[in-house]
């Protein structure tokens, strides 16, 4: 991901196409009750590229190393959002009632830890 920043302060946008075409087999074949799931881990790496993306871009504006503007940013890692909160709502849309408090809660922090 880090490698990628260059690139989308030039306009290039992350390659995530095997990942999202891998994810739309995975519902083709998984059960339904677990198709809320699969959902729930696209948007958590959507929002996990998107963060890294935007988070290497504002150090490369710093440095500066890019041309693109504080809102110009803003835009880039809204665009890039758009994804995660599209597998987000499909995630609770898909998901058991009893079950849809697990996709609003927030993920464990890296690393694990105690939970």
């Amino acid at each position: 991901i880090e490698d990628g920043t260059g690139l989308i302060a030039m306009g290039h946008r992350p390659q995530m196409k095997r990942t999202r075409e891998t994810l739309a087999m995975a519902l083709k074949v998984i059960t339904k009750e677990l198709v809320w799931k699969v959902h729930y881990e696209r948007a958590q790496i959507e929002d996990r590229v998107a963060a890294a993306l935007a988070r290497g871009l504002q150090l490369i504006r710093q440095a500066g190393g890019t041309p693109l503007s504080a809102n110009q940013l803003v835009q880039v890692r809204n665009e890039l959002l758009v994804h995660s909160r599209w597998a987000y709502a499909n995630a609770a849309t898909a998901c058991p009632p009893n079950l849809r408090w697990k996709v609003w809660l927030p993920p464990p922090p890296a690393g694990g830890g105690p939970r």
